[in-house]
């Protein structure tokens, strides 16, 4: 493989992320991935988090997740492979940074952080999240096996 295969700073990938962010994430995508009208994955998400003590969180969240838009996960070319894509990232970031999220979004984010908070569950700016590489590699691995097995793998 080649040196862009493996960037000196490799992407943000799923295992990188700490309980919070990865909670964030997964819901997102499953925002995402569940149906493509956002109100019924939400009412299928708030169905099956109903115990949950984020649930009250719930609609802060779906509308935090509406201003970076409904476009299928899979679609992205880091996600499915466990890496993020532009999209995750910056959902994290204003998450993370309600300040630097931009007016209409800053006062979901900042609801959303403090609920996250007060769960016990926090999250960082995508920048100062550590790389392990391991889910770069992972996607490496399977796009090289998809192409020896004769699949486009983008």
């Amino acid at each position: 493989m080649t040196h862009e295969h493996f960037p000196q700073h490799p992407p943000l990938g799923f295992f990188d992320l700490d309980e919070g962010e990865a909670l964030v994430v997964a819901l997102y995508r499953d925002w995402k991935g569940l149906d493509p009208i956002p109100e019924i994955a939400e009412r299928q998400l708030a169905l099956l988090l109903r115990h949950d003590s984020l649930h009250g969180l719930l609609e802060a969240l779906f509308a935090v997740f509406r201003r970076f838009g409904p476009e299928p996960c899979f679609l992205g070319e880091g996600a499915g492979w466990g890496l993020l894509d532009a999209a995750e990232i910056a959902l994290v970031e204003s998450l993370a940074r309600p300040e630097a999220a931009g007016e209409e979004i800053a006062p979901l984010a900042r609801q959303c952080r403090s609920g996250l908070e007060r769960a016990g569950l926090s999250l960082r700016p995508p920048a100062t999240i550590p790389r392990s590489g391991r889910d770069h590699l992972e996607s490496a691995i399977a796009r090289s096996y998809l192409v020896f097995r004769g699949f486009n793998a983008g």
